[in-house]
């Protein structure tokens, strides 16, 4: 029997959604279309099916730079489509990638029909820097609050830089309200991606193969070169970001020692907020 991470992953990553998105492609030839998805295997594929770029978490500062000049035309924060369109308008994990989510907030609204819904998903990303697990648990104080100030200053220059707020989620809330929308609801998503030995099911082999994925590719939560960007526009400076690094990536290779040895553990559980509201009825 599958387990239900197990059984989402498949259900999502079935080939027959795969056929449905080449569909709607070709349904909508010509326009501006961006696939979003969770699954960077799947992304890829189709990616390669479409012929189309894919942005990922190790592209590059300036190639990711490149792709959203060539898309502007259709970016978020400039909908292609008219006023009161939608039932329902939502996004995941998209507003912590613009410049200005108030401003693409008031896109969703804009083309949603009044009454309809907006919704979106998104995450509180730096909460991670303290996240324990059992190696963590382990690691000096001073330590954990380095982790934690490398992770928010990339995050400050990664917003400073117009990427986008990481941590825009808890910015959410107050954003609907100001925006108008009525009956504002808010949750926490309580999906996990739990690791403990022996990894026996799909989901935890996955993520490890994925720990391993990072650790051969120099890779944090960003690459080296996306970190020292974001790190610079942060505030940082060179010799800073080398002790930073270091840190880092001792950290990492703790974490990856730890599975090599079949002894990591951690319950890894996300702060990512699932905010909605209504656009009022035409007075």
């Amino acid at each position: 029997m599958a387990e239900e991470a197990d059984k989402y992953r498949l259900c999502a990553t079935s080939e027959s959604k795969t056929v449905v998105v080449e569909r709607l492609v070709a349904e909508h030839a010509g326009e501006q279309l961006l696939v979003i998805g969770q699954y960077i295997d799947q992304l890829d594929e189709i990616g390669e099916r479409l012929q189309a770029p894919v942005i990922k978490g190790d592209t590059s500062v300036k190639e990711r730079q490149k792709l959203f000049d060539a898309f502007r035309a259709g970016e978020v924060q400039t909908l292609p489509f008219p006023d009161h369109t939608f039932d329902l308008t939502t996004c995941q994990t998209v507003l912590i990638h613009v410049p200005d989510p108030a401003a693409a907030l008031a896109e969703m609204i804009r083309v949603t029909k009044p009454g309809g819904l907006v919704a979106v998903a998104e995450p509180n990303n730096v909460a991670g820097a303290l996240h324990v697990d059992s190696v963590s648990a382990k690691a000096s104080i001073d330590d954990l609050i380095e982790l934690a100030r490398f992770h928010l200053t990339c995050e400050r220059g990664k917003a400073n830089l117009g990427l986008g707020n990481n941590s825009v989620g808890d910015l959410m809330p107050g954003m609907f309200a100001a925006s108008g929308l009525e009956g504002v609801d808010v949750y926490l998503n309580d999906k996990v991606a739990t690791l403990f030995p022996p990894y026996a099911t799909e989901a935890q082999r996955a993520l490890v193969e994925e720990a391993r994925t990072h650790q051969a590719r120099d890779f944090w939560v960003w690459s080296k070169d996306e970190t020292r960007s974001y790190f610079f526009a942060g505030g940082g400076d060179e010799a800073a970001f080398v002790t930073h690094w270091q840190r880092a990536m001792a950290s990492r290779e703790a974490r990856a020692a730890a599975l090599r040895a079949g002894s990591y553990a951690s319950a890894d559980g996300s702060v990512c907020y699932l905010v909605s509201g209504r656009k009022p009825l035409a007075p």
